[in-house]
């Protein structure tokens, strides 16, 4: 549960550089190129969910009414912001004093916080996520099966980009996803498709160790990052 503190810490994180922008906006920054917008309603969702958990970790807690209230105007602020009524303004409006508030989640989460910066281990996953993604587009796959195999490593490179922020409880269950629906998908195409994928398993089935790796990194406790 306190995962969700420390995701909440670098979502602010992440939002701090523009500060001005709106939730749609960061939300295309997060996305990248080419814009999905079914991405962007993915990567709003889990800043949704976070938010939400967060504020249940901070209400249980046990901590002073004054903190809690500030921790949830926070967590209230995110909501907002990246609610279907306020994606399109600026997120200065809610969080109007993200500096401070990064301060109090960061004293919040203690020496459990993540560094604000994604680890090298997720860097280099995204290496070879992107390496597939671009072996697959020019597979000449099945339609079906190129649409859905595209559209979920896209999930998983925005991810493992951002895991410190998202955790990587969101990557893997990307991962899973990729994976059931692929074997699907693979398994109603044609004999083509099949063959094509016969070499693409055995890379895909690495990753889940990889995850694994990245999680123990994750839960062993990082130094404090302010």
């Amino acid at each position: 549960m306190a995962d969700y503190i420390t995701n909440v810490l670098n979502i602010l994180r992440l939002l701090k550089p523009e500060p001005n922008h709106t939730g749609f906006q960061h939300l295309h920054r997060w996305v990248g190129e080419p814009f999905s917008e079914a991405l962007a309603a993915r990567m709003c969702a889990y800043v949704l969910e976070n938010a939400e958990g967060a504020e249940a970790v901070i209400r249980g807690s046990g901590v002073p009414a004054e903190s809690a209230e500030g921790l949830c105007q926070t967590t209230g602020g995110l909501r907002t912001a990246f609610s279907p009524a306020g994606i399109n303004g600026s997120i200065g409006g809610p969080l109007p004093t993200l500096v401070s508030s990064i301060a109090l989640f960061a004293t919040f989460a203690g020496s459990q916080a993540r560094p604000s910066d994604p680890p090298k281990e997720a860097l280099d996953l995204v290496v070879e996520v992107e390496a597939m993604i671009a072996k697959l587009g020019a597979a000449r796959l099945d339609p079906l099966v190129h649409e859905i195999a595209i559209r979920h490593l896209r999930v998983l490179v925005i991810l493992l980009k951002n895991v410190q922020a998202f955790g990587v409880d969101s990557a893997t269950v990307a991962y899973s996803e990729l994976i059931v629906r692929l074997r699907r998908a693979v398994h109603a195409s044609g004999p083509d498709t099949e063959k094509k994928m016969r070499g693409v398993w055995p890379t895909l089935k690495t990753w889940w160790s990889r995850l694994e790796a990245l999680d123990n990194e994750f839960r062993s406790g990082w130094v404090f990052v302010c």
